[in-house]
């Protein structure tokens, strides 16, 4: 990943990191995640958003609940073809507001419940 989409990804994991005392993440989008049954079952009754938008949610959900998030490093490959998901530049601008958006108001949403849990 380079050049304006790596950026992009910096930004939006900064925003958690910040936003939620998270850790350092740095890629936010990344759709492999795990994650044991007993958290599952502690927040899948949270969940809102469907899609690539899922990944942040469940970053944030995970946080504001008390659990450990890590991660794993990957490497990518090149990539041959174009993706799915955000296919040309504005594909992947729309996935990143999005996601900005979510953040955002799941911040909004935990302030005006006076900090308790989303």
């Amino acid at each position: 990943m380079v050049g304006i989409r790596r950026l992009a990804n910096i930004i939006v994991s900064k925003m958690i990191q910040v936003l939620y005392f998270g850790p350092n993440l740095t890629d936010p989008g990344s759709t492999f995640r795990l994650i044991s049954r007993r958290i599952y079952e502690k927040i899948k009754n949270k969940f809102t958003v469907g899609g690539i938008n899922f990944q942040p949610e469940l970053q944030i959900l995970a946080l504001t609940n008390g659990f450990k998030v890590t991660e794993v490093p990957v490497r990518y490959g090149r990539r041959v073809g174009e993706s799915k998901m955000s296919g040309p530049f504005w594909g992947g601008f729309k996935i990143g507001l999005v996601m900005v958006k979510i953040i955002l108001s799941m911040r909004i949403k935990t302030f005006l419940n006076n900090n308790n849990l989303l």
